[in-house]
C-alpha cells in the first residue's frame, strides 16, 4: 500500500493530474492537427506534451513524495503552455488587424490565465504534498525523543 495513497493531498494532486492529463492531451491532438491541416507548425504540439508527461510522470510517481526538481519540471510544463498562448496573443494583436485573429487573440488570453491557474494549482498541490510527507518524517523522528 503507498505511504501517501490516503491523504487527502495525495487524492486532489492525483486528481489535478489526471485532468491535466485529458486536457493536454486534447488540446496536443488539436494542435496536431492544426499543424497538418495550416500552414506553419503550432507550437502546442509540443508544449501540451510537456505538461502531458509531466502529469503522467506524477501519477507514475504516485506514492512518492515529489521532489523540487518534479515541482519545477511540472511548473516549467505548465509555463511553457503559458508561454505559447501569449505568443499568441502577440500575434493575434499585432499582425494583423482581423476579425478572426481579434477572437483568437481573446480565445489565447483567456487559456493563458487559465494555465497561469494551473501552474499555480500545481505548484501548490505538490507542495502540499511535499510538506505532509516532511511533516510526518519529523513527527516520526521524533517519536522516542521524550
Amino acid at each position: 500500500m503507498d505511504k501517501y495513497s490516503f491523504r487527502p493531498e495525495e487524492k486532489k494532486l492525483k486528481q489535478f493530474a489526471q485532468a491535466t492529463l485529458g486536457t493536454s492531451l486534447f488540446f496536443w491532438g488539436w494542435a496536431l492537427f492544426n499543424t497538418m491541416n495550416m500552414t506553419g507548425f503550432d507550437l502546442g504540439v509540443v508544449s501540451f506534451l510537456t505538461t502531458f508527461l509531466s502529469s503522467a510522470y506524477l501519477l507514475t510517481e504516485r506514492g512518492k513524495r515529489p521532489t523540487k526538481i518534479t515541482r519545477g519540471f511540472v511548473l516549467l510544463s505548465h509555463l511553457f503552455v503559458v508561454g505559447n498562448y501569449a505568443l499568441g496573443v502577440l500575434f493575434s494583436f499585432t499582425v494583423l488587424k482581423d476579425k478572426i485573429l481579434t477572437v483568437f487573440g481573446t480565445y489565447c488570453a483567456l487559456f493563458t490565465i487559465i494555465w497561469m491557474g494551473s501552474a499555480y494549482l500545481s505548484w501548490k498541490l505538490i507542495t502540499d504534498v511535499m510538506t505532509i510527507g516532511q511533516r510526518e518524517d519529523d513527527e516520526m523522528a521524533n517519536l522516542y525523543n521524550f
